[in-house]
């Protein structure tokens, strides 16, 4: 389906796009290449859904999506084809006088594993990382 909608794109045809996105990708980057995609092609719908990584994942894997963008730590099927895209450095806040904010280069993980620290549900990506 996404050729299909690709290639009605590029020859300036009706189609339509179903894209699914983590937040801080759908804040950050889709806004600026989805407003010239737009207006290239103007005849082509595009839909957005915002969700987690393993939601995207699982939106992928339905075929509710053609299109996917997120974190790749999820993947636990072969039949996704993943292709990085950009980076997205991953920082930590913490009080001028703690031993952490001594290292403005970085901090290994096993540091941070050694501290006390808030963490929310989106962390659970960090759960596979070495």
């Amino acid at each position: 389906a996404l050729d299909n909608d690709l290639k009605a794109a590029a020859a300036g045809q009706q189609g339509r796009v179903r894209i699914a996105s983590v937040p801080s990708v759908a804040a950050k980057l889709i806004p600026s290449v989805l407003g010239a995609f737009c207006e290239q092609y103007p005849n082509v719908e595009v839909s957005l859904i915002d969700d987690n990584a393993a939601g995207v994942e699982a939106r992928l894997l339905s075929g509710e999506v053609d299109l996917a963008l997120g974190n790749p730590s999820h993947l636990d099927e072969g039949g996704i084809d993943f292709t990085p895209l950009l980076a997205d450095p991953i920082g930590v806040v913490c009080l001028k006088d703690n031993p952490i904010a001594s290292h403005p280069e970085g901090i290994e993980w096993q540091t941070l594993l050694e501290q006390p620290f808030i963490r929310n549900g989106t962390c659970t990506l960090l759960d596979p990382t070495p």
